[in-house]
């Protein structure tokens, strides 16, 4: 990405797409589901703070196997 060649954290850009992604959802959200909306419970909020802590490792991890991945792609070339 562009970003991240140009000096951006992977964190910050992270940090920056969950709450782009939530601030575009949460209206949807609240408005189309007010009615339908299950209580939020002790177990499925565990799972969301679960999801919450994980998914900066798994993007970060993510992240890091395309760059290997890339880095292999063009080890054969000369320089």
């Amino acid at each position: 990405m562009a970003t991240l060649n140009h000096g951006m954290s992977l964190f910050v850009l992270i940090v920056y797409r969950n709450v782009v992604a939530a601030l575009t959802m949460a209206p949807f959200a609240l408005l189309l589901e007010r009615k339908i909306r299950p209580k939020l419970t002790i177990p499925i909020f565990l799972k969301i703070m679960a999801l919450g802590f994980l998914e900066p490792i798994l993007a970060t991890s993510k992240a890091d196997s395309q760059a290997c991945n890339t880095h292999q792609h063009h080890s054969h070339l000369p320089l």
